[in-house]
């Protein structure tokens, strides 16, 4: 008995820290009950492991957790230990060469825990153009929006040039 493919079920999408992504292993012939095996993922300079168990007379389904630090741009099994894996009639699976068949090749899974920056001239760019004004504080109104915007009104015409 070998493993003949490594799939997910999750929607090709891009994930971040805390979402869930399930992973299937696809067996050449029927498990036996209890059976369960290690695989290692892809995820950066990190790689992550992932417990299967038997979910189906051939399969072997676990739940990988994207942790802080993960990052890849198309997901894969890179190993796997074959565990307490084998058929119905006793015999162990054989084999450690990762199937031709892996996540990356049928799904579009992007793994993105990189917190994304500011270009680091925004802010001293607003500030040296707020100092070309002279404002009187009672006069202008500044607000935030939910998509971190910033705005700035006037109540009156206070705004003078120091140009």
């Amino acid at each position: 008995m070998t493993v003949s493919s490594f799939t997910s079920t999750t929607a090709d999408n891009s994930f971040n820290l805390g979402d869930t992504i399930n992973i299937t292993a696809t067996m050449s012939e029927a498990v036996a009950d209890g059976a369960t095996f290690v695989v290692t993922l892809e995820t950066g300079s990190t790689d992550r492991t992932v417990t299967l168990t038997k979910a189906t007379s051939t399969t072997l389904t676990g739940i990988y957790t994207v942790q802080a630090g993960d990052t890849t741009s198309d997901l894969a099994v890179l190993s796997y230990t074959a565990g307490t894996v084998s058929d119905i009639v006793g015999n162990a699976a054989v084999g450690t060469s990762v199937p031709s068949t892996n996540i990356s090749t049928g799904s579009a899974i992007v793994i993105d825990t990189t917190n994304p920056t500011a270009p680091k001239n925004v802010l001293s760019t607003f500030l040296r153009l707020l100092s070309l004004f002279k404002l009187k504080f009672s006069d202008i109104l500044i607000s935030f929006c939910s998509d971190c915007c910033l705005f700035i009104s006037a109540t009156k015409s206070v705004f003078k040039s120091n140009i």
